[in-house]
């Protein structure tokens, strides 16, 4: 997992707490802009299915 830092265009490596998600292909990530965060469903991890659901918190940074 990577952010964006929008003035640099700069990846940088994301710091979830309690870990990351598996990598995986194919998965379905949606916003939920009302409670502020990012949802990420499923996916492939070689040929196995995942069911998995993840929530990422989003912060917006103060200017």
């Amino acid at each position: 997992m990577f952010t964006l830092d929008l003035t640099s265009l700069g990846w940088h490596p994301a710091q979830p707490s309690g870990g990351p998600p598996a990598p995986r292909s194919n998965a379905t990530l949606v916003a939920d802009p009302a409670r502020g965060r990012l949802l990420l469903y499923g996916g492939m991890e070689g040929d196995q299915g995942l069911r998995d659901l993840w929530a990422l918190q989003v912060v917006r940074a103060a200017r």
